[in-house]
């Protein structure tokens, strides 16, 4: 019977190594585990991404931040519009990581990874201005018979700001004032 000594480093180890989730000092460290996923195809952790895609994924330092999870979305003008938060740490560290990658309009998400770093994703988003009434627009345009709801309940308003060619259906979202997050769907 052969005995096989177990080898230094745990395959856990190794992997984490490799993608640089260590508890190496920072200055060993790549500054992002997802810094050189490819545009498209088959990633380095076998992530298949669009040729379309423009979001970021990050692992980013942020101390101070409580909790476990954040959620937030950045304006054009830059300032941050909080949805999901434990405290009132600055969230700049990880709005600064996300703008080094995409500008703003953007939303983001966190979660913790340790004491003081976190997973962030965020994606690019539509913006418009416009003055209505409630916190949820759902535009339609079925065969040229566009029909309103504002938060659930059918509108006779039009809103040329939302309004697309064809078929679709627009969901308008406010985020803070007459600002509003737009996502457009085809039918």
């Amino acid at each position: 019977m052969r005995l096989f000594r177990r080898k230094e480093e745990t395959l856990n180890e190794q992997l984490l190594r490799e993608a640089g989730l260590d508890d190496r000092p920072p200055e060993a460290k790549p500054a992002s585990a997802f810094a050189n996923l490819p545009r498209s195809g088959p990633g380095r952790f076998g992530i298949q991404l669009p040729s379309t895609y423009s979001g970021v994924f990050d692992v980013v330092e942020a101390p101070g931040i409580e909790g476990d999870r954040i959620a937030f979305a950045a304006l054009p003008d830059g300032s941050l519009v909080v949805d999901e938060e434990t405290g009132d740490a600055s969230l700049g560290p990880i709005a600064d990581a996300v703008e080094r990658r995409i500008p703003p309009p953007y939303r983001a998400e966190g979660v913790r990874d340790s004491a003081t770093r976190w997973n962030v994703s965020a994606n690019p988003i539509e913006v418009v201005e416009l003055q209505a009434d409630g916190d949820t627009i759902e535009l339609t345009s079925n065969d040229g018979v566009v029909k309103a709801t504002v938060d659930g309940r059918a509108v006779d308003r039009r809103y040329p700001e939302l309004e697309q060619d064809g078929d679709y259906v627009v969901r308008a979202t406010r985020l803070d004032g007459d600002l509003w997050e737009i996502q457009t769907s085809l039918l």
